[in-house]
């Protein structure tokens, strides 16, 4: 694969941290505890971003010098309590150290591997295996992942614990995922990394059926009458990454990473015809991710996890490769494709390379606009490209790609695909109530992924409103004798509490962000719509726990002012907490007419799984656009050239295989 980037990278203030710099800010702050830093656990060092008045002056003057910050979190399980440092990097000296009291810390990769191997060697585990006859001569083939707990009992408060899922493989190379260990819930002291004890729930046979995937155990493959499809760029790639930059079309966006968000989208300009760059979105990324199971029984009843707050995206990102070696790009399809590579850090302290985690392309992806004039049978038709923005997340046993598309006619699309290996169980009853039987000994519980996507839009500046659009039909009257009149109704959303707002597909509504001191050709105030797509209404009721738990799952629009410090729709730190985030932002009540605002849209996927799903489940996929809504004079992409070169090679090549 071709990788398009300029010889010089832009330095900028928003570009994540590099190895050198991880290890300068542990080193710092390893020498600053001493004796403590061996027993301390880091689990994040980011980049301490500037304010965003800073780097807005920054970008105007390249001069102006930003004091370049790392923001380190650590966790001291002695003391049970949490630290964040602010380092900074242009003088080597620690700016603050800070306790965070009443709060743990998230998962790690690290713990989630070390929890597996208390789980393997805990006696009392061994022994319920063993009376059920299951427990393997190889404990390697016990299988298990580490799941923070939805809700925690009396007996565990201010304990950081977890609960270790069992599944038990025949070999090293079997999918586990098919052989669930029903009812035995060993729970977890992460700071002991010891079991303290082990709850049964009742047995269910161990499944015998194999679920495996990879041609290797399947012993045979399908689809080898597709002749090989083949994208080329004969004259490169139509993008150019300078740094964390990336330029494309009349599109200009920067990128970085963090370990609870993974990608983030940074600074997105649009270049119109009058050659002016205009600003749209400041800041995007998903900033949460929560996924209820449904089953009440109390086996699966804990299950909800918050796979961003409580493990994090960017800690479990992945690699885009194929197998075990080093082939790439079996995610992205394409001739010319870049990758970056992030950052992240061991909890001993070691910067982590990931390689070629987030994959930068552009596809062909239909029609953009066309038209035949019935008269003269004159056709205009021009291709729809766009750039895409990807990077994929596995947490144990699902696997999310994060997708964000950039189009030609200015609009933006994000994109959630839900992929990997449904959680299971073993069967205890053959016609189940809150899940599916995927074969005749395994249960699938039913459950939503809801994510929350924060989005610091700044339409044509920072000062933006909010408007609902609903239709809205017009009784029949003297003036409306047919009864065919409807409109679009536009309601102002005035104050963050009014902003909490659901989907309704019934009456098309959609979102309108409009800057009135910026104005088109038309005198109208110039904005972008966020539409939705998919979603769902929380079918759980209002004293739900799980509601407590993922405050934002209780409306699909949150809106609130900017503030540096409202960062995640469930706050800093929800790893056995509840009611944190945007809940408690809102409680305010503040204004936001002619804000800087925030949109925190919240998007829920149900999956009543079926059977199709099973071994590994087809991309399910789910998302939002954000649309120009008289932000343009006119079609911003009816300028395009025709492309009548690819249109006769299409000739071409149907002529030849006639």
């Amino acid at each position: 694969m071709v990788e398009e980037e300029l010889k010089v990278p832009l330095k900028s203030p928003l570009d994540p941290l590099d190895e050198e710099e991880i290890k300068r800010v542990v080193e710092l702050i390893k020498s600053h505890l001493g004796s403590k830093s061996k027993i301390v656990k880091f689990f994040s060092v980011s980049l301490d971003e500037p304010k965003k008045q800073e780097y807005l002056a920054w970008k105007k003057d390249r001069n102006i010098k930003i004091d370049r910050r790392a923001l380190i979190k650590f966790y001291d399980p002695e003391e049970q309590k949490v630290y964040e440092g602010i380092i900074s990097l242009t003088t080597n000296k620690i700016i603050s150290l800070t306790r965070i009291d009443d709060v743990f810390p998230p998962i790690t990769l690290d713990e989630f591997g070390e929890c597996e191997k208390a789980v393997r060697n805990d006696r009392k585990v061994q022994e319920a295996l063993r009376k059920r006859g299951i427990l393997p001569d190889d404990l390697n083939l016990l299988m298990v992942d580490c799941w923070a707990p939805g809700y925690i009992e009396e007996e565990f408060r201010g304990k950081r614990v977890a609960i270790g899922y069992m599944w038990i493989k025949k070999d090293y190379e079997d999918n586990g995922y098919g052989r669930p260990v029903h009812g035995l819930m060993p729970w977890v002291d992460l700071d002991k990394m010891k079991v303290i004890r082990v709850d049964d729930y009742g047995d269910a046979s161990l499944p015998h059926l194999d679920a495996n995937y990879t041609p290797e155990k399947l012993g045979k493959t399908f689809g080898g009458n597709l002749k090989t499809l083949e994208i080329r760029q004969p004259r490169g790639a139509s993008f150019r990454v300078n740094g964390w930059e990336i330029s494309w079309y009349r599109w200009k966006m920067r990128i970085g990473y963090t370990p609870r968000e993974g990608l983030v989208i940074y600074d997105v300009t649009y270049t119109d015809e009058n050659n002016q760059e205009r600003t749209i979105l400041y800041r995007a990324s998903v900033v949460d991710l929560m996924v209820p199971y449904g089953d009440p029984s109390p086996f699966h009843n804990r299950k909800m996890v918050l796979d961003a707050g409580d493990y994090g995206l960017g800690n479990f990102i992945v690699p885009l490769k194929h197998g075990m070696g080093d082939v790439y790009d079996c995610d992205c399809f394409g001739e010319i494709i870049y990758h970056f590579d992030v950052v992240r850090v061991s909890s001993d302290g070691k910067p982590v390379k990931v390689k070629k985690a987030i994959c930068v392309h552009e596809e062909d992806f239909n029609i953009l606009w066309r038209h035949t004039d019935l008269r003269s049978g004159k056709s205009e038709v021009r291709r729809n490209r766009r750039l895409v923005i990807s990077f994929w997340a596995t947490l144990a046993n699902y696997d999310y790609g994060f997708f964000w598309y950039f189009y030609q006619d200015g609009s933006i699309e994000f994109l959630v695909k839900l992929t990997g290996i449904i959680n299971d169980d073993g069967v205890i009853e053959k016609n189940p109530k809150y899940g599916t039987l995927v074969t005749p000994e395994v249960y699938a519980p039913l459950h939503i992924h809801w994510f929350n996507i924060r989005l610091n839009l700044n339409i044509d500046g920072l000062e933006n409103r909010i408007y609902e659009v609903n239709l809205k039909g017009e009784p029949v009257s003297e003036n409306n004798p047919v009864g065919n009149a409807f409109f679009a109704e536009e309601t102002l959303l005035e104050n963050e509490i009014e902003a909490r707002r659901h989907v309704n597909p019934q009456t098309g509504r959609y979102w309108k962000i409009v800057n009135i001191y910026k104005r088109n050709y038309l005198g109208l105030p110039v904005g972008y719509r966020l539409i939705p797509v998919e979603n769902v209404a929380c079918p759980l009721p209002d004293d739900s726990y799980v509601r407590k738990r993922g405050g934002y799952i209780n409306y699909h629009l949150w809106v609130t002012p900017y503030d540096e410090s409202e960062k995640y729709a469930t706050g800093d730190y929800p790893y056995e907490q509840a009611g944190e985030g945007l809940p408690k932002y809102v409680l305010k009540k503040r204004s936001i007419v002619d804000k800087d605002l925030v949109v925190w849209y919240t998007l829920g996927v149900p999956h009543v799984v079926r059977v199709e799903d099973w071994p590994v489940m087809p991309v399910e996929m789910a998302g939002f656009w954000l649309k120009p809504d008289g932000f343009f004079n006119r079609n911003p992409s009816i300028d395009l050239p025709r492309q009548l070169e690819n249109n006769k090679r299409q000739l071409t090549m149907e002529h030849h295989h006639q």
